[in-house]
């Protein structure tokens, strides 16, 4: 790589001139966003033997139509290019570094947390489990009570006196009509 140690990203914007290079973490105003004056673009990503394990690069292409052309699918607000109506609110930035009008006002999906509503479920069932063990606790608690007091009244009661049968009246003989 001519002026980069490690790595080095080549852009052709035009293939009779000599290429951008790109190397290291941070890009300029220059270099952050690129053109191609036609419908040809080449890139090469070169790496040394010693770039072993770093991150390499992420880029991303958009086709786009001059600001004078009509265009009939999603115009960018500040650059006015016109880019496929695809490229809209799709999380990548296609209106150019400067201009987020293709990814502002979209509509977010819902994203569903099952481990929230797992924990969610699992709190409720055990409150429900909490609650239906206290209502049964009571419950036994008031019976208990409701026979000690049972109990006391019996014994305050008096017994009805027995009378004994005198052996003679067990049997009774009866006539026959």
């Amino acid at each position: 790589a001519r002026g980069c140690s490690g790595a080095v990203v080549r852009v052709w914007l035009d293939l009779s001139q000599q290429p951008v290079e790109l190397c290291g973490g941070e890009l300029n105003n220059e270099t952050i966003q690129l053109i191609s004056a036609t419908n040809l673009l080449k890139i090469t990503f070169l790496t040394a033997q010693k770039a072993v394990g770093a991150k390499g690069f992420k880029a991303s292409f958009t086709e786009i139509r001059d600001k004078g052309s009509t265009c009939d699918q999603f115009r960018c607000a500040s650059s006015g290019y016109c880019i496929s109506a695809n490229s809209y609110c799709n999380s990548i930035q296609n209106c150019g570094h400067f201009d987020r009008s293709d990814e502002l006002n979209c509509k977010k999906a819902v994203e569903i947390d099952f481990v929230m509503i797992g924990g969610g479920v699992a709190a409720a069932v055990v409150l429900v489990m909490i609650i239906v063990c206290s209502l049964c606790h009571r419950k036994n608690k008031r019976r208990r009570s409701d026979s000690s007091i049972t109990a006391q009244f019996d014994i305050s009661r008096p017994k009805p006196p027995q009378f004994e049968i005198p052996p003679s009246l067990h049997f009774l003989p009866m006539d026959s009509v």
